[in-house]
């Protein structure tokens, strides 16, 4: 599980390469053409051991229920932060979910339902009681082509 117990509704990744991915993301050579790109920068990292696991979501639906991700990464994870590029991502909302997979066993690992592996969401949500809703995470791919920004601190509870 994503985000396990701790949340009210958990969030799954669901089965994704265990290798990191290499420079870009699967993309659209047409959509990164056009220069429809997420620039997704992740701070707060707290050792360089395993993966950050990455899903980006098209829909609240697919977020509440962590399915069908329109995009999957894993990427090395680096204590000075990574940034990364996302391209292909159609104009619309998305949302955002990432955990550090410091053992490489595509699952957020938990002590009483408390994460031991750090989490993220787009737009930092306050993360109160649970997992925070699409509307609290969702971020907007406008029309015009670009470079849409979108900075992820990762929380650590233990």
């Amino acid at each position: 599980m994503f985000l396990s117990l701790f949340f009210a509704t958990a969030i799954t990744l669901p089965a994704m390469a265990g290798e990191p991915a290499e420079n870009e993301a699967p993309a659209s050579v047409a959509a990164e053409a056009e220069g429809y790109c997420l620039v997704l920068k992740i701070e707060g990292i707290r050792n360089d051991e395993g993966l950050m696991r990455i899903a980006v979501f098209g829909n609240a639906e697919d977020f509440e229920q962590s399915r069908d991700p329109a995009v999957d990464v894993s990427l090395q994870a680096d204590s000075t932060g990574i940034s990364h590029r996302l391209c292909g991502l159609s104009p619309g909302r998305w949302g955002l979910a990432v955990f550090h997979d410091e053992d490489v066993d595509m699952e957020l690992d938990t002590f009483f339902g408390i994460p031991r592996e750090g989490f993220g969401f787009s737009r930092n949500p306050r993360i109160i009681k649970g997992k925070p809703g699409f509307d609290d995470v969702g971020f907007e791919i406008g029309t015009a082509a670009g470079e849409y920004p979108q900075t992820i601190q990762m929380n650590y509870l233990l």
